[in-house]
């Protein structure tokens, strides 16, 4: 089920689709109870009877909720909407580490600050048990105050659930 622009459900009101892609789609939501604004995921309606996507789905949602590092994206709430699980988390401002390189290179002291803050978000998810699987720079995003989050976790596994990919397909 999509959700309309401008269309409240919930304690959310939808404001923009921030990513439309095969495994998910996120809106920019206001929170009205938190009065604040949070990035909304669902699985995308051709997905939503494919019980593989939808354990996929939970097992990112359990994962997320287990992590808490001021370089990942904050993950907030999972919850039911119209019937209908979904995910928020923080709603970032800023750029991709893709875009911003489109621009051309980073200075050395940018480039080693920026990689040294997604180490330490890897090296404290790997403290926790998950394996992240999509380090790209699509995943990493960059703020215009020089914070760095760390996101994309759709692919993350975690110790304590080893059978996270499909046979025969590559991922990661």
């Amino acid at each position: 089920m999509a959700f309309e622009i401008g269309q409240k459900a919930g304690p959310y009101e939808f404001v923009a689709v921030q990513e439309n892609s095969r495994t998910g789609r996120a809106y920019k939501v206001r929170n009205t109870m938190a009065d604040r604004f949070e990035l909304l995921r669902i699985l995308p309606a051709e997905l939503q009877e494919n019980l593989e996507e939808q354990e996929r789905f939970l097992r990112e949602i359990k994962v997320r909720a287990r992590l808490s590092h001021p370089n990942i994206v904050s993950f907030h709430t999972a919850t039911e909407l119209n019937g209908q699980a979904v995910m928020t988390s923080e709603f970032f401002e800023g750029t991709t580490l893709e875009k911003r390189l489109e621009a051309g290179p980073m200075e050395q002291k940018e480039a080693v600050a920026c990689m040294s803050r997604v180490l330490s978000a890897l090296s404290y998810a790997h403290e926790h048990g998950v394996v992240h699987r999509e380090v790209s720079p699509p995943n990493i995003l960059l703020g215009a105050d020089g914070a760095v989050r760390l996101t994309g976790f759709g692919l993350a596994k975690s110790a304590s659930d080893p059978q996270l990919t499909c046979a025969g397909t590559v991922m990661g």
